[in-house]
């Protein structure tokens, strides 16, 4: 008698790339009809990445059969992009009751705006004038701009209601292009 596997296990590790095979598999994996009924996605000390790739992550999670169960689960470190899933699946879309997002021991966070290296530098969307026509790539690093904000307040206030300690100035520090910590403990966020 053979026996079907009723889950996947991925993982994403060191970082989220353009064209990245692992997203591809986990995306196909996220719409195939079969009877798998949970998705395990390890974000294992993940730098973060292509925000693109990510996206199509994020809308391939969203569009899962509400019946399968899909779990994020974030260890050593999330940066950036990997940052952007676990607060959007955390404290943004909290209705997706199918999606579970875990610490898998402590985890370190770090969230900043989008960004796009130009030469040698990091160009935000307020490095942009607003007169100006720029390239495709850097026109979606100034489109991307306002969902990134809008997630961050989401967890900023998770964190004060769920009583996690930020720092005080860490909106300063976010609106001005740096990058924030926060630090969870171990479990579900």
């Amino acid at each position: 008698m053979k026996t079907e596997r009723t889950h996947e296990r991925y993982v994403l590790t060191t970082e989220i790339r353009l064209n990245d095979s692992r997203v591809d598999l986990i995306i196909k994996s996220l719409k195939d009809e079969s009877n798998k009924t949970k998705v395990i996605i390890h974000f294992d000390y993940n730098g973060g990445g292509v925000i693109l790739t990510t996206l199509k992550l994020i809308e391939a999670i969203e569009k899962c059969p509400r019946d399968r169960r899909v779990i994020l689960v974030f260890k050593g470190f999330a940066i950036s992009a990997a940052a952007y899933v676990l607060a959007y699946f955390s404290f943004y879309n909290v209705t997706q009751k199918n999606v579970i997002v875990q610490a898998d021991g402590p985890l370190c966070v770090v969230y900043h705006k989008p960004r796009i290296p130009i030469y040698k530098l990091d160009i935000f969307s307020n490095n942009l004038y607003c007169d100006v026509k720029y390239t495709p790539a850097v026109e979606f690093v100034r489109e991307i701009t306002a969902s990134f904000d809008e997630v961050y307040q989401f967890m900023v206030q998770a964190c004060y209601i769920k009583r996690i300690r930020i720092a005080p100035h860490m909106d300063s520090i976010y609106n001005i292009n740096g990058d924030v910590c926060v630090l969870f403990k171990k479990g579900v966020l």
